[in-house]
């Protein structure tokens, strides 16, 4: 299980969007998602369709539950994932969790998380466009940050700020508090500037730049307004179609990661047996052997051979990034629309 909280103090720039639309595609994919909406403007709620003005439960009375029933602030949105909504009282809360201790002030909301996060797969945290304490409480509830920039160039101006506070939760409070990806959104491919920041952003992040980028899409700012996601409202566009890659992406990082350290675990235990065997049975295991020296055999001559038949098709095998960048023009090895 990870939580990670989509986080930038500039507003506008597709946090809400992305946790939304992100939200859905991984439940497209068979996980199960929490959503927090901890931004009092409660646009992540609206947007998973429930109204904001008539929330009997939300994540600020949750935050005044003395009994902890945490998990009855989780509802069920038709798009797929769960949800703990937002309203507008949360504005007030910074306010009120000045008069606690320093630390157990940034601590409220992963003391929640921690009892309700084994149900779920991940957790995605909307955080608010700001750097108060609701923003705090977020990033020290999160095992990472998922940081979404505009491709236009005031949106640079405030990372090197971004990048102080994460720094400072980093090595505070959060030591094992890492970036995700940075999630580059609203795209246009018809102008310069989109690939200059775009190029701009990769050279500084390098690696942790997403693949997959977010383009400029009517249907995304449409479908908030029908109380849906993009791939709900219209699945085939490209705003639909980027956030199910972006999904994709998120989930080959994650949880093939975790796979493969499971597999590299589970190899050292398989290689512990067998040579916990080789001591027992040492004659059984000398014909084996015998055995499989002659099947190596076997198999190095297959490998020749096949590597002859390849060599046919070497030249036109062709290795490419998702995007690269060359002279500030993106080469996709995707189709584009």
């Amino acid at each position: 299980m990870k939580t990670i909280s989509i986080f930038n103090q500039k507003g506008g720039v597709g946090k809400t969007t992305s946790v939304v639309n992100l939200s859905v595609a991984l439940a497209k994919f068979g996980k199960k998602v929490l959503v927090i909406d901890f931004d009092p403007q409660a646009n992540t709620t609206t947007g998973l369709g429930f109204d904001k003005n008539n929330q009997e439960k939300s994540v600020y009375k949750m935050f005044y539950d003395e009994d902890g029933n945490y998990k009855d602030y989780i509802v069920k949105s038709e798009d797929g994932p769960y949800l703990i909504p937002s309203e507008n009282s949360l504005s007030g809360l910074e306010v009120e969790l000045v008069s606690l201790d320093q630390v157990e002030r940034l601590q409220m909301l992963d003391q929640i998380i921690k009892e309700i996060k084994k149900d779920f797969d991940l957790i995605l945290i909307d955080c608010p466009p700001s750097l108060g304490l609701l923003s705090l409480n977020a990033l020290v509830a999160s095992d990472s940050i998922i940081i979404p920039i505009q491709t236009e160039y005031y949106a640079l101006e405030g990372v090197s700020e971004l990048l102080k506070t994460y720094d400072t939760i980093k090595n505070s409070i959060k030591e094992d508090l890492e970036i995700e990806g940075v999630l580059l959104c609203m795209f246009d491919k018809e102008t310069n500037l989109s690939y200059e920041v775009a190029e701009e952003v990769k050279t500084f992040f390098k690696e942790k730049v997403f693949r997959t980028m977010i383009p400029r899409n009517i249907k995304l700012a449409e479908a908030p307004s029908f109380g849906k996601s993009v791939i709900l409202y219209d699945e085939k566009s490209k705003g639909a179609r980027a956030y199910m890659a972006l999904a994709k992406e998120i989930i080959e990082n994650i949880f093939r990661k975790n796979d493969l350290e499971k597999d590299s675990n589970d190899d050292k235990t398989e290689d512990k047996k067998e040579t916990e065997e080789v001591f027992e049975n040492p004659d059984e295991n000398k014909e084996k052997n015998n055995k499989n020296s002659a099947d190596d055999k076997l198999d190095e001559e297959k490998e020749i051979i096949d590597k002859k038949d390849d060599k046919k098709f070497e030249d036109g095998i062709v290795k490419k990034n998702k995007f690269s960048f060359d002279q500030n023009k993106l080469v996709n090895n995707e189709k584009r629309d």
